[in-house]
């Protein structure tokens, strides 16, 4: 059965793929980022890793979704006109749900069908998981909502694609308070009428049930997306997040393990979580600062490089350690305008 799995494969995901390449390829050149990283120098025991050596580095956030780049046609003439057809589609759409008010079932159907008309991309068919993916990214949970109880009320049963965005948008919505209890129900459905998913709709799924008390399910997850790819960093970062936001160190440093091993990116909001987890597991600083160096011990065996916030706490973790009365002091030195160093100085006697 296992080998049978590996042939499962996200169609959506792949063509995603695919419609990056193809822009890459016609735009005639390629262009690589560079992370503006920070240089973690710490004394003593540890030393800075080389300027030049190439590092790992972290993941800015989670990626917008990329509903509308399948959407677009592979005819080159007909499909720069679909994606600028898909452009005016998601800025119209974008402008209706970014007022944040909840519509009625009549206004979200003269919406539909306005976009519908204009963009032959998009039907009635994947218009449901655009609106729902826009509402996450939008951060607009209540309009979210508001269009579910729309499908309700017309009795369209939501697909397995607007589920997998629905699910997203819970996560990225958390902040503003989500229903646990629907989180599950829509988690069950999904499972019954997906018991094997594909790396897209896993990954989504996991991400939703990360707010909720069962994120454990997550990492079953987790385990059948390794069946037919290498798990997304965001999905890796999340996990670990919530795994030290409830106290499962264990779980969070195996992941780590894996990202590390993979070469996938790591977020900044993962070591925030590992210090949140050092600030409630240890009250006395000594303790603290222990813990935080068996992190700063990975940062120089995996060439990794903290954000200059995370960099900050670190320093303020050491100067509660130390106490005022310390000789060495924690000071950033600016090198370059690119890079800033965490120094551990001797004060003037």
């Amino acid at each position: 059965m296992s080998g049978y799995l590996k042939c499962i494969f996200s169609t959506q995901k792949c063509l995603q793929t695919f419609i990056t390449l193809r822009r890459v390829l016609h735009g005639g050149n390629t262009r690589t980022r560079e992370c503006k990283c920070i240089v973690l120098n710490v004394f003593p025991g540890f030393r800075t890793t080389s300027l030049h050596k190439q590092t790992l580095s972290f993941s800015s956030g989670i990626p917008k979704s990329g509903t509308y780049a399948v959407l677009q046609s592979q005819d080159e003439k007909d499909g720069d006109k679909s994606n600028d057809d898909t452009a005016q589609s998601d800025d119209f759409l974008a402008s209706v749900i970014s007022k944040g008010k909840r519509l009625s079932s009549p206004e979200w159907e003269t919406i539909k069908d306005k976009v519908c008309a204009e963009n032959r991309a998009i039907s009635h068919y994947n218009i449901d998981a655009i609106i729902i993916g826009l509402c996450g990214r939008l951060v607009q949970l209540d309009v979210g909502l508001s269009y579910l109880e729309h499908l309700t009320v017309s009795g369209r049963k939501l697909n397995i694609a607007t589920v997998a965005q629905f699910m997203r948008m819970c996560y990225l919505c958390r902040v503003k308070g989500i229903d646990e209890q629907l989180i599950m129900s829509m988690y069950k459905d999904l499972c019954s009428r997906c018991p094997i998913m594909d790396a897209y709709t896993a990954e989504n799924a996991i991400l939703g049930l990360c707010v909720t008390r069962n994120w454990k399910l997550g990492l079953d997850l987790l385990d059948m997306t390794k069946l037919t790819c290498s798990p997304a960093s965001t999905v890796y970062s999340v996990l670990i997040e919530t795994a030290y936001d409830n106290d499962e160190p264990n779980t969070s440093v195996r992941l780590i393990s894996e990202m590390l091993q993979q070469g996938r990116n790591i977020r900044p909001e993962v070591f925030h979580a590992q210090l949140d987890y050092c600030h409630r597991t240890f009250s006395r600083p000594k303790h603290r600062w222990q813990m935080v160096e068996e992190f700063l011990k990975m940062f120089i065996e995996n060439g990794l490089k903290p954000t200059k916030d995370v960099a900050e706490r670190i320093r303020v973790y050491y100067q509660e350690m130390a106490g005022h009365d310390t000789k060495v002091h924690a000071e950033f030195s600016t090198v370059t305008d690119r890079y800033t160093f965490l120094a551990f100085v001797f004060a003037q006697s």
